[in-house]
């Protein structure tokens, strides 16, 4: 053996070995204490990979399961108050039957069966308005709205009706179409420019300057003090008090103050000096600005108002109230078509309605004053069924649809087709006990009774074969994943 000078191989070669032996008894421990094989990529590349599609499953597993859970909760709730809606409906139909016996019963005795079976009106419609689970109402009609298509929904929010409006309902699965607005949505303004001359023109006085000695168009503003505007929109109406230093700012800061008491906003633009108020509705929203006399001339104007001794403001630019027309099929197969008009007092006017369907429309604007909503110019669509649906798997579109019809008294009783009772609630808006019209009664009631009983073996059979056994099988899963992870994963 040589001799070697400086290097000792030896001893590099057992460092070497050392490092190894190290670096293998720190991995064996690690795994040890943690009780994982795979505690880092290094340690298997592919395993990781597996083990971690697996535990990502597993957790939407996991959460699938929770929300199957919580909708067998919501249909239970919903049963609780299907089952008294039941016991009412049985006890309206002893009183008809009670009614019907014409002989024995006089007029009394019908005035107080029609006393009982009204306030069990009242109550089916108490419990089908205030059933909920959590925010959702569950017996109102809430869950049997309508699916908007893909081109719909870029315009609109939702389309909802009320059964108890559509005697004849909706068929099951059918089109309804949506046309063209006859018109984009637009909110009232006024505006005026205010300058140093008259009249005014550039450059326009900055936002800081006080409204005292300013032109509005061709009239000089002149504010002493202790003036009040009244500023009134759709949500109401607030006094503002000018003086003598307002200026162009404070006036507006003083608007948008009361913006979510009146419904109206302030801008001003020193660039085209623009004083301007706007609806913040869409539609025709009852904008208006009443002011003194702040002029020292002859003529009569203020801020704002162009006229101090009319109501009528002719600054005001108004909005209209567009229409929309939608066609469907009812339940008897048949075409119909109804107008919507748009409510400047519902959803910040973006409703549609005219009573039976209400079609709330989308705010793509920025926010900013003049900002108009151009809504489709060509016919969109939805569809009649619900768009509730339960996540019920861990992957997308895994769910089921789930739909509760209204059960209010108004949209009972329909399939009996009774032209002087159509419904439950008119049983008790007609006084059809005490005007003889107990077979009647019975024949609406029968109808109403089968009506919910269909609902509630929908729904049972929804729990027991969808949501139930949807548990069981989302445990076994789990189970077996969470066993297929370990294997590949643990120590």
């Amino acid at each position: 053996m040589g001799l070697r000078i400086n290097y000792n191989a030896a001893a590099v070669h057992a460092r070497l070995n050392m490092e190894i032996s190290d670096r293998l008894l720190s991995s064996t421990i690690e795994r040890l204490s943690t009780g994982l094989r795979i505690n880092r990529a290094v340690d298997d590349p592919g395993g990781l990979i597996q083990a971690n599609a697996m535990r990502h499953h597993l957790r939407g597993l996991d959460q699938a399961t929770e929300n199957a859970e919580d909708a067998i909760n919501m249909l239970q709730t919903a049963e609780s108050a299907f089952d008294e809606i039941s016991l009412n409906l049985n006890r309206l139909r002893e009183l008809a039957i009670s009614a019907a016996n014409e002989g024995p019963t006089d007029t009394h005795m019908l005035d107080a069966l029609q006393a009982e079976f009204d306030s069990s009106v009242e109550s089916i419609q108490r419990i089908a308005e205030t059933t909920q689970f959590g925010q959702l109402h569950l017996l109102d009609g809430t869950m049997a709205d309508n699916t908007l298509g893909l081109e719909a929904r870029e315009f609109y929010a939702s389309l909802a009706h009320d059964d108890t409006q559509l005697p004849d309902g909706i068929q099951p699965g059918s089109t309804i179409t949506v046309d063209p607005p006859s018109g984009p949505l637009t909110r009232e303004r006024i505006a005026v420019t205010l300058g140093t001359a008259s009249p005014p023109t550039a450059p326009f006085p900055p936002v800081q300057t006080p409204l005292n000695g300013l032109f509005q168009g061709s009239e000089q503003l002149a504010v002493a003090g202790g003036e009040t505007v009244s500023v009134t929109g759709p949500r109401g109406s607030t006094a503002i008090t000018l003086s003598a230093s307002t200026t162009i700012s404070e006036f507006v800061s003083l608007v948008n103050a009361s913006a979510d008491e009146t419904g109206a906003r302030a801008d001003y633009d020193a660039d085209s000096g623009a004083l301007v108020i706007e609806s913040l509705h869409f539609g025709s929203g009852g904008l208006n600005v009443e002011s003194p006399d702040l002029t020292a001339g002859a003529s009569t104007v203020g801020l704002l108002d162009d006229d101090t001794t009319t109501p009528a403001n002719g600054l005001l630019s108004p909005a209209a109230d567009p229409t929309v027309m939608i066609h469907y099929t009812d339940g008897d197969g048949l075409a119909q078509s109804r107008t919507l008009t748009l409510d400047p007092l519902q959803d910040d006017g973006l409703t549609f309605t005219d009573g039976a369907f209400s079609l709330i429309a989308r705010d793509t604007t920025d926010g900013e004053l003049g900002s108009t909503i151009a809504l489709n110019t060509t016919a969109v669509s939805a569809t009649r069924e619900t768009s509730f649906h339960l996540q019920t798997g861990a992957l997308a579109n895994q769910r089921v649809p789930v739909e509760i019809p209204d059960m209010r008294p108004g949209a009972l009783g329909h399939d009996a087709e009774d032209p002087d009772y159509p419904d439950l609630l008119s049983l008790a808006l007609g006084n059809a006990l005490e005007n003889g019209d107990a077979q009647k009664a019975i024949q609406v009631i029968d109808a109403a009774i089968d009506e919910v009983t269909v609902v509630r073996g929908h729904l049972g059979g929804l729990q027991a074969n969808g949501l139930e056994s949807a548990v069981e099988s989302l445990r076994v899963s789990i189970e077996n994943l969470t066993a297929a992870e370990s294997r590949i994963r643990d120590a």
